[in-house]
């Protein structure tokens, strides 16, 4: 119901409108440059991090590293992710970056392809999993260097409570209740709260949504192994402008585009 404009208006508006309260946020020490010398991308510390705005932050550099057509918005975008400094946005914001300069953006993936993906997206749910088990810990602390509970932020540490509760399928959002704190894997809250099948129906049902083109079906892996390894799904603004982002891509024809780029009308909303 909306034309191409408005889209591009709204995530301009969200765009700004979190860089604004960022600031708002972290206030002067932005301008302490002694805080910058204390960033460590090793041991994923910031002072700068914010989770509030992690999710509008990669969802606005996924949408301006596709649409260019205002340079200052996609290096902001950008910019922004560095800022809020997740370590899997930055890597993921560089990919988006860089992406169209090698490949056709539009390119679209095959079905095949597409189904693999998704089955993988699946597999590596189920694996992560039972690399968390206290049983089986020993294998991410040999892969990455430090404990899992080190690496997961601590989230190792609640799934096991989890288990050890004894807890089963309770329904979405039941590990939240069952164990008093979110185990912050939506994934694998999704398989554990509704079992294995509804979760890779969720996977396939997300990426049907997102589209075969190349660039889409990036976005959309990277958004499904973040919610294998973290949460956002439930975070409006992690979702809705995702979404926003996919419909601008997959149901707006070329030719619309062209013409709506050239419109500027900054004022009104208009709806179909």
């Amino acid at each position: 119901v909306m034309d191409f404009e408005d889209i591009y208006r709204l995530m301009t508006y969200a765009l700004l409108i979190a860089v604004f309260c960022f600031f708002l946020q972290h206030g002067r020490n932005l301008f302490d440059v002694s805080l910058y010398s204390l960033i460590s991308f090793r041991d994923s510390y910031s002072p700068f991090e914010s989770h509030y705005f992690a999710a509008p932050s990669i969802n606005c550099c996924a949408f301006f590293s596709y649409y260019r057509k205002n340079k200052a918005l996609s290096m902001l975008s950008f910019i922004f992710v560095l800022m809020t400094f997740k370590r899997p946005q930055i890597v993921a914001a560089i990919v988006f970056l860089l992406l169209p300069f090698f490949v056709d953006p539009n390119k679209m993936v095959k079905k095949s392809t597409h189904f693999l993906m998704c089955c993988g997206v699946i597999a590596g749910t189920v694996i992560w999993y039972f690399l968390l088990l206290p049983e089986m810990e020993w294998v991410v602390e040999l892969l990455t260097g430090q404990s899992a509970q080190i690496f997961t932020s601590g989230r190792s540490g609640v799934l096991r409570e989890l288990v050890d509760s004894g807890y089963r399928y309770g329904g979405l959002g039941s590990t939240s209740v069952s164990g008093n704190s979110g185990i912050e894997m939506d994934l694998v809250a999704f398989m554990l709260e509704m079992s294995l099948p509804v979760m890779a129906w969720f996977v396939f049902a997300f990426a049907s949504v997102s589209g075969r083109r190349i660039y889409t079906v990036v976005v959309m892996i990277y958004r499904l192994l973040s919610a294998m390894t973290g949460s956002g799904l439930y975070n409006v603004t992690g979702v809705l402008l995702l979404y926003l982002f996919f419909g601008s891509v997959n149901y707006l024809q070329p030719d619309v585009l062209k013409k709506t780029e050239r419109r500027k009308r900054w004022i009104r909303i208009k709806f179909r």
